[in-house]
């Protein structure tokens, strides 16, 4: 038998963490898809590389 240890109150929060951080990033497309800053600008804001940002949501920096 297997006893391991659940902590609820921080599965909670970590659930809640990334609620927040994929709220964060679909702002940050949805900025980024209306002209309001540019692709740079709304990796930093989410913490990604242009690169990474571009990989992940399919919007490349020099397109318009």
């Amino acid at each position: 038998m297997c006893i391991t240890e659940y902590d609820e109150a921080r599965t909670f929060a970590e659930q809640r963490e990334e609620g927040r951080t994929e709220g964060v990033l679909e702002t940050a497309i949805a900025f980024a898809k209306s002209g309001l800053v540019t692709v740079a600008q709304a990796a930093e804001q989410v913490g990604m590389t242009v690169a990474e940002f571009e990989k992940k949501t399919g919007l490349l920096q020099n397109s318009k």
